[in-house]
């Protein structure tokens, strides 16, 4: 005779299979598209997504770092004594993120800083001997890579996606896209959202940049 706890665990297995079967067969219904949405802001956080995943494992092998550290490392080698706002203004990484890629960097001896203790979201950074060799390493992958990825593109093709890119780019950081959503806003009629509070959790402690 099958007692009651049994019977639950019976009841339960057959549940979840039958749930799992109704989610494949779901799944099995999702039309055969490159995304799933049309809008183009959706189609890019997804395309930057799959890429970076595709290829994280390949430059950790390579230079030790994922390629969020390598573009911040990039960055600072780029323009010496940048800071840690400013690295947040240009990647648009968010803040908690950006300190712990710094640590990562310092802790490995790619970067060094220098500053006072008063602000360290002023420290100035700059890339050490091993971090513009690890930079070189990963500059010759990162070619290397970029062109798998865009090989079904032509050459006309590809220039003429980085130039969409920039002057999309270029529009967005403008004060005239800032004034366009402004005067959209008001349109619709919806009030400006409050301003947040600063949150303590977000500011970079002197040890982080």
């Amino acid at each position: 005779m099958i007692n009651a706890v049994d019977h639950c665990i019976t009841f339960g297995l057959v549940a979840g299979l039958r749930q799992k079967a109704f989610r494949r067969q779901r799944m099995a219904k999702l039309p055969d598209k490159a995304f799933l949405n049309d809008r183009l802001t959706f189609r890019l956080d997804v395309l930057a997504a799959e890429a970076i995943g595709a290829n994280d494992a390949l430059f950790v092998e390579a230079t030790g770092c994922t390629i969020r550290e390598i573009r911040v490392l990039r960055l600072i080698d780029d323009y010496p004594g940048i800071t840690f706002v400013d690295i947040c203004r240009v990647t648009g990484l968010e803040r908690s993120l950006t300190s712990r890629l710094i640590r990562r960097l310092l802790a490995a001896g790619l970067i060094q800083r220098e500053g006072t203790e008063s602000d360290a979201r002023r420290y100035k950074l700059s890339t050490t001997k091993l971090g513009k060799a690890r930079r070189l390493t990963a500059r010759a992958l990162s070619d290397s890579l970029e062109g798998v990825l865009t090989r079904p593109l032509g050459k006309g093709e590809l220039e003429s996606l980085k130039s969409m890119l920039d002057r999309l780019a270029t529009w967005i950081r403008s004060e005239d896209y800032s004034q366009a959503l402004a005067e959209y806003r008001a349109s619709a009629g919806r009030a400006k959202p409050a301003k947040r509070g600063k949150s303590t959790t977000e500011k970079p402690r002197a040890t982080a940049t």
